[in-house]
């Protein structure tokens, strides 16, 4: 939503598939490093093999700050999509003062704001809840997940072949509307930019090497999961980006719940 409304309008759409051809191609890298180490270790025993410990070192801490930033940034959207269902679907009405962090920090500068919140209390129990799982045991973790996973696909789908019907054409032009002055605000500049932004969907990819150890025929399985999962992943973001962007002008899209608003 924040792509196409601030930075590439309906040209979203080649951003997503900018960043899906990047990140296949580290996919490939994965795949193949992979295959020649088969090891739980992912990047950490790549870069080790490669360039030694304290490289292995820095690429481990990297990969713990990026599931950490990754895992609250994806509590804090859900938190932020379950309350909009609940308003649509009911009359409650959620004090702010349980649903945002206390401190803001603003993307475009160095200013946090106080914003007179206590806590993202959805976010908070989420993430416990998901904790509590992992503890409970790996079988579980896994049913629970696949589960998950299949309702996320098929709404996704759902979206794609139940709106495309009431996509309106004339909001795809301009499709790269044009630059407004700033480096970033749409024209090519903003395009690329929201290819930067929309790889942060892709993340995730390269935690299916670390199942290489205990992967059955890992020459074969392992290229086939990282590259298919990536392709499969690419596919669904195109055709959700296109239909989001043909339903709602680009410019009137809800950054926090740009499908639902859609």
């Amino acid at each position: 939503g924040q792509a196409a409304k601030e930075y590439a309008g309906p040209s979203v759409i080649i951003s997503f598939f900018i960043a899906g051809i990047v990140a296949l191609l580290a996919a490939l890298s994965f795949s193949e490093m992979a295959v020649m180490m088969a090891s739980s270790g992912s990047a950490y025993t790549y870069t080790y093999a490669a360039l030694g410990e304290y490289c292995a070192w820095i690429v481990a801490c990297n990969l713990t700050l990026i599931y950490q930033l990754a895992a609250s940034s994806i509590v804090v959207n859900w938190s932020s999509h379950i309350v909009h269902f609940i308003g649509i679907v009911s009359n409650l009405n959620v004090s702010s003062v349980f649903l945002q962090a206390p401190l803001i920090a603003d993307e475009n500068s160095i200013n946090i704001t106080v914003t007179g919140d206590v806590l993202n209390l959805p976010a908070i129990g989420i993430t416990i809840a998901i904790a509590i799982l992992l503890f409970i045991g790996i079988r579980q973790t896994a049913i629970i997940n696949l589960l998950f996973d299949i309702i996320k696909i098929l709404a996704l789908l759902i979206f794609i072949f139940a709106c495309c019907k009431y996509v309106n054409t004339s909001n795809y032009y301009p499709f790269i509307p044009p630059n407004k002055g700033s480096f970033n605000q749409f024209g090519i500049t903003g395009m690329l930019k929201g290819s930067t932004i929309v790889f942060f969907a892709y993340i995730g990819f390269e935690s299916v090497a670390t199942a290489a150890q205990e992967a059955d025929k890992p020459s074969r399985t392992l290229p086939i999961s990282l590259i298919g999962s990536l392709v499969i992943s690419m596919l669904i973001y195109l055709g959700v980006s296109t239909v989001m962007v043909g339903l709602i002008p680009y410019y009137l899209i809800d950054e926090d719940n740009p499908l639902t608003d859609a």
